[in-house]
């Protein structure tokens, strides 16, 4: 079934028709100075479209007004982070660093998309501190590195000039203690190995990376060198 979409005018941005009942995605389409756009507006819901497609409006007549950037400054999320990642590839970063980046910043996207957030520039330090309380790992070097990541991403925004804040610097460090960093040696138990072993599927990691990890994890294991 064909995806449905709306018209939507900058200068005078029209209501969304009720739920029909489909589960179609909906689109946004407009046409500023005789150019065409359509973007996706990542739900299913009408009401949530027409969120995101008030909150686009409201930045171009803000620039108007005087009150905002001007719209060709104004770059969705999903664009910024098209352009990173680009910029990171210049990096000539390894294919794994470059997925971790890509993982990082898609959990946000979908954050973002779940809150309505459309523009970068919308995004502030409470919308992170929600987001990252929802973080579901346990180890405080994990967080801390999802952290640096989700901060070299609004730092490069800045740089940008794509938002004019970063939220990022006010954002609360995250405390790894001693024993955390440099926690006691001890033997694993069979079902700690193991648990070990299946943690690395979720790790996010590329297929052809995370079985090199889990042959380098059971050599270490059985050799004596580590995971003692």
């Amino acid at each position: 079934m064909p995806s449905r979409h709306r018209e939507l005018a900058y200068k005078k941005a029209g209501t969304v028709p009720r739920e029909t009942g489909c589960r179609c995605s909906v689109w946004l389409e407009y046409n500023v100075n005789g150019i065409q756009t359509r973007k996706s507006a990542k739900t299913f819901s009408w009401e949530t479209a027409q969120e995101k497609a008030d909150a686009i409006a409201k930045t171009y007549l803000d620039a108007e007004l005087g009150r905002g950037p001007a719209p060709a400054e104004a770059k969705s999320l999903e664009e910024a982070v098209a352009l990173f990642i680009n910029s990171k590839r210049g990096e000539d970063l390894s294919p794994n660093t470059l997925h971790k980046h890509t993982h990082t910043l898609k959990r946000l996207q979908d954050f973002c998309d779940k809150q309505a957030i459309f523009f970068v520039k919308d995004i502030t330090l409470a919308h992170l501190t929600t987001w990252r309380a929802s973080w579901p790992f346990r180890s405080p070097l994990v967080k801390r590195s999802w952290q640096e990541r989700v901060k070299a991403f609004f730092k490069f925004c800045t740089a940008a000039g794509i938002t004019p804040i970063n939220p990022t610097q006010q954002l609360a460090p995250i405390r790894v203690k001693a024993d955390e960093a440099n926690p006691a040696i001890r033997p694993f138990e069979p079902d700690e190995y193991a648990s070990i072993l299946a943690t690395v599927d979720k790790a996010g990691l590329l297929p052809d990376v995370a079985a090199r990890v889990k042959a380098c994890m059971q050599l270490q294991r059985w050799s004596g060198l580590s995971l003692d």
